[in-house]
């Protein structure tokens, strides 16, 4: 797939289960290029089994431009 031809604004949903370190590294020049939109979960166990410690996931976002996330551990849950 071309990213250079999609049009508008982009969306990345991931579901990749650990791998979200890799493939954003590997979309790294389309998401420098194009700066979508990203909805994705991250499971600290699976992103750990998969050989990725959280807050080098958290420098790569940063390191992309994102600054802005939730975590849901985070959110008060009465």
């Amino acid at each position: 797939v071309n990213w250079q031809d999609f049009p508008g604004k982009v969306v990345l949903k991931l579901d990749v289960e650990g791998c979200e370190y890799r493939f954003l590294m590997g979309a790294r020049e389309m998401i420098t290029a194009r700066k979508p939109l990203l909805i994705m979960e991250i499971n600290p166990e699976t992103l750990k089994a998969a050989g990725t410690p959280l807050e080098d996931m958290k420098q790569l976002l940063r390191s992309l431009g994102y600054t802005h996330y939730v975590e849901t551990n985070s959110i008060d849950r009465e």
